[in-house]
């Protein structure tokens, strides 16, 4: 697998051109969704939640097999969700 690195200044250059999401707030995946979450929190004024609401977005850094993904989705099933997938090289 390629890993490409990128700089903070450029990880900021991307959550740049993702449009103002409508939403109260993040919820972040346990560990992964957490920095995520909060640089769209900060780029956007909204609060970071310990539990989401009908109205959170829920955010995760990747979608690797899923499994984490379905499980959320079947304790919170709400329509809003950023994540990133990861592409493999095989």
């Amino acid at each position: 697998m390629n890993i490409r690195h990128i700089t903070w200044a450029e990880f900021d250059d991307a959550l740049g051109v993702l449009p103002r999401p409508v939403c109260d707030s993040f919820y972040p995946i346990p560990r992964g969704g957490l920095v995520l979450a909060v640089a769209l929190s900060h780029r956007w004024g909204k609060p970071i939640v310990s539990r989401p609401t009908h109205m959170s977005i829920i955010v995760d850094d990747i979608v690797d097999s899923g499994k984490t993904l379905r499980k959320t989705r079947l304790q919170y099933p709400y329509p809003a969700y950023v994540l990133c997938k990861r592409y493999s090289c095989n």
